[in-house]
């Protein structure tokens, strides 16, 4: 006879668990023997992965307009129960790709809205954290401004991820 039982096992790389199952049966005379035997799963790393959504209303007025720029990161691992993120980094390039002299570093100049739901200060499975910043932009009427957001953060494990999005504004006529 064979048996079969399935159930979700959770666990970090390298973390093991070890299942027992005892077998006991009896003859026709009612006596009873039993048998025991065990086997072991090891957790395996996967690697994560994070999304970073960036957003605007993709126009400023020509001359000078604040444009309110929305970022949006949410874990996308495929073990993001067990192996919720710390974000570690969210830099905009500025509008100025390659030059990171003026990157703008939105974990400190950006303002956190929201997203972790259970305050533990880890972007976990469902959350999607969010932050904003507000940035003059100087564009003439059909002029575009491209910039670069990357996010990146880290499993418990210490392995990084990152994502990028960019985002393009346009300059209108008043």
């Amino acid at each position: 006879w064979q048996y079969t039982l399935d159930r979700t096992v959770t666990l970090n790389s390298g973390e093991t668990e070890t299942n027992v199952v005892t077998a006991t049966g009896a003859d026709d005379e009612g006596t009873t023997t039993s048998d025991t035997d065990d086997d072991t799963v090891t957790g395996q790393n996967l690697d994560p992965t994070i999304q970073v959504v960036k957003t605007s209303d993709g126009v400023v007025n020509e001359g000078g307009d604040t444009q309110t720029y929305t970022y949006d990161v949410t874990n996308t691992s495929a073990a993001g129960a067990a192996d919720p993120l710390t974000l570690t980094a969210l830099v905009d390039d500025n509008g100025t790709p390659g030059d990171t002299s003026d990157d703008i570093n939105i974990l400190t100049a950006g303002a956190f809205v929201g997203g972790d739901a259970d305050s533990d200060g880890l972007i976990d499975e469902g959350e999607s954290w969010q932050y904003t910043l507000d940035r003059t932009v100087t564009l003439n009427s059909g002029e575009t401004e491209t910039n670069v957001v990357t996010a990146t953060g880290a499993d418990d494990e210490g392995t990084t991820t990152s994502d990028t999005d960019d985002d393009t504004v346009t300059g209108q006529n008043l």
